[in-house]
């Protein structure tokens, strides 16, 4: 039977983060991945790394516009109503977590977080193959004096947890991005933050960690796992049975459904999210953007430029969202008049493991002290990729964190 210190399961940005981390301080690792590596959530998403985005989905102005965000398709998420139990516990979970002194404290601790992934993407930008990082800042743009002000009132809610940002007029952000249009009054600049490829980012880091023993499976389901007392001994998959010292968790949106063949519940809602990817015959952007009243980001990647908006917490289905998408074309024709593409986009949509209160619950089931949990990221997979990989493999070697883990371990869930 073929003995592994560790098996990730999962081939995404934070799975192989991990696997990374594990396999350069000599671990013999193995990583599975249902399908091919990066062609999940890691394929199509914004690529940024955004310690600014540290406010969580579950606010007291989530509470306030409840119905017009879950319902109207124009927020930041959307609700499709269903007969789930696991969906309205999740649901009062997330109320609880709209209190502001969760708030303030879920803002501390995913900026702390992403903070320290910044740091270790830098490193990798000089030790990896390119994947495109670049340190450009976010710049959110706004059509109405109303929709700024507010967004201004929720960024200062950032500063005391340091994150940096200025206020521009118009005629500021339009030098920062000619691209867009003259109706917009004002915006908000995060200079800290940065983009990339993540699909390059992701096969890079997997080849690398390759070259450092990683064993990679591809197209390998994980069957099951065989637990014995308080350990999970091995991992079943099809027609082979590996043993292994620790066993990571790092599946994304999956990740519930698989905890739940071991009578674990564990509170992740699959949220969908949608992406249009152009060609571009001019550049829209240096600089990333949130298109702020309609929640669109858009994403400068090489030759190309991409456009991402919202969640949707509708359950795991195989239908585009075309309403969604067709939000994405009236941002892009409203803020970037002057935007040329060059033929028709790539769609694209994949599951974001989303929380109640927006934190990734990373650690160990206190039941079961060698099964690693490393999911439940939502909107921030690529941001906190790398500084999870590097936080799973300080717990599991027993060493002392690089950041804090406490906010993110599954206990608080009674896990």
């Amino acid at each position: 039977m073929p003995t592994y210190d560790v098996a990730v399961v999962g081939g995404g940005a934070v799975g192989v983060s991990t696997a990374y981390e594990l396999a350069s301080v000599g671990a013999k690792v193995i990583l599975l991945e249902q399908g091919l590596v990066g062609m999940g959530c890691s394929y199509g998403n914004a690529g940024l790394v955004v310690p600014s985005f540290c406010l969580p989905l579950a606010t007291p102005r989530a509470l306030a516009q409840g119905a017009r965000w879950l319902l109207g398709g124009d927020g930041p998420f959307t609700l499709r109503p269903r007969l789930d139990r696991a969906l309205w516990v999740w649901l009062l979970r997330f109320t609880l977590a709209c209190r502001p002194h969760k708030v303030k404290a879920a803002i501390r601790a995913l900026h702390s977080l992403a903070g320290a992934s910044l740091e270790r993407y830098r490193e990798f930008a000089d030790t990896l193959a390119p994947f495109g990082f670049k340190s450009r800042g976010w710049l959110h743009v706004f059509l109405s004096e109303d929709h700024l002000l507010e967004a201004t009132k929720e960024a200062g809610q950032l500063r005391a947890a340091g994150v940096e940002w200025q206020a521009l007029d118009g005629v500021r952000a339009r030098e920062l991005c000619p691209a867009i249009t003259a109706d917009v009054v004002g915006g908000i600049y995060f200079p800290a933050e940065a983009h990339l490829q993540p699909f390059a980012f992701v096969n890079g880091l997997a080849a690398q960690a390759r070259e450092l023993g990683l064993e990679l499976r591809e197209h390998s389901p994980v069957l099951g796992l065989t637990i014995a007392g308080r350990r999970v001994k091995e991992v079943r998959l099809e027609g082979e049975t590996l043993h292994i010292g620790f066993c990571v968790i790092a599946a994304g949106a999956e990740s519930a459904g698989f905890m739940r063949r071991l009578a674990i519940a564990l509170p992740i809602e699959p949220a969908k999210g949608n992406s249009l990817t152009w060609n571009q015959a001019s550049a829209a952007s240096d600089v990333p953007l949130m298109l702020g009243e309609l929640h669109v980001i858009v994403t400068p990647i090489a030759a190309v430029v991409r456009m991402t908006t919202g969640l949707d917490l509708a359950g795991f289905n195989s239908r585009p969202d075309l309403k969604r998408l067709e939000l994405i074309r009236r941002a892009a024709a409203r803020y970037l008049p002057g935007l040329v593409v060059d033929g028709e986009p790539e769609a694209w949509f994949g599951y974001r493991p989303l929380t109640p209160d927006s934190l990734p619950i990373i650690g160990p089931i206190k039941d079961l002290p060698n099964l690693i949990l490393a999911t439940g990221h939502g909107q921030l997979g690529i941001t906190l990729a790398p500084i999870t990989g590097k936080l799973v493999s300080e717990l599991i070697r027993g060493i002392r964190p690089s950041v804090d883990p406490t906010p993110f371990l599954p206990t608080r869930f009674g896990l």
